[in-house]
């Protein structure tokens, strides 16, 4: 089980029409394009406040939305996400459906320190598929709005991370990060806030990419002193990783 029984008190159910959210965020030609291409229809399925979830709102927390997306391949474009995230002003749990299929996604979403009116939204973190009508589990305990959010949030990060290339119009986008929770031979127990162990993922995250490009860098290399020479920087890469993943502990 991974996604939630949301209440029945939270219920909205609004389908949201494509031309709306292109309005809000501002998508441009090609968002557009892969919006109509990856996205068959988003509802707006639940909204969690005070008077639906019996709990208080806080500063950085005052509603949860949900919301779901039936997608027409199970891979999507993360700017999609942002734009949604960017439309709805409050932190936004995404379930997203393909083949009978279902998951859970979000990023952590956060007051700007600098503005308290514009929000700082990281990557974005997943559990792993699962049939589309197994059993919800309920949702966590908590004390208020903000400890429900964090709560629904480490559903979805991993213990251990990995990242793999998105596709954006047929192109890889080696910058987009995917963290999917699941079992792990090397489990990662993250401490601190939820933003210091987002960014603490994100750091190991591009690390692993970093790492990546090296070992392309290498199989393409044939003079042997320049081998050694990506050899020495793929080492030193390792060891940063390492050391990044010793610090998260």
């Amino acid at each position: 089980m991974t996604c939630f029984d949301w209440p029945e008190r939270t219920a909205y159910n609004k389908r949201i029409p494509k031309a709306k959210i292109y309005q809000a965020s501002g998508a441009n030609a090609a968002l557009q394009a892969r919006f109509i291409e990856q996205i068959d229809r988003i509802n707006w399925a639940n909204i969690l406040r005070p008077e639906t979830i019996n709990l208080d709102a806080t500063a950085a927390v005052a509603e949860i939305h949900m919301i779901q997306l039936v997608c027409k391949q199970p891979d999507i474009d993360h700017d999609i996400l942002k734009a949604l995230d960017k439309t709805i002003r409050w932190p936004v749990i995404f379930e997203l459906y393909h083949n009978g299929r279902r998951r859970m996604v979000a990023a952590h979403k956060r007051p700007s320190e600098a503005d308290s009116a514009k929000w700082v939204t990281s990557g974005y973190f997943s559990t792993v598929w699962e049939k589309d009508d197994a059993p919800r589990r309920l949702l966590p305990v908590a004390l208020d709005l903000s400890g429900l959010y964090e709560a629904l949030l480490n559903a979805c990060l991993p213990d251990w991370q990995q990242t793999t290339p998105a596709k954006t119009g047929g192109l890889a986008e080696a910058e987009q990060a995917v963290y999917v929770a699941g079992p792990s031979p090397v489990p990662l127990h993250l401490s601190g806030s939820m933003q210091q162990r987002v960014e603490r993922l994100e750091a190991i995250a591009a690390q692993e990419r970093e790492i990546e490009r090296i070992r392309v860098r290498l199989r393409r290399t044939q003079q042997f002193n320049k081998r050694m020479e990506v050899n020495a920087e793929l080492r030193e890469a390792l060891e940063r990783l390492e050391t990044l993943k010793q610090g998260s502990q």
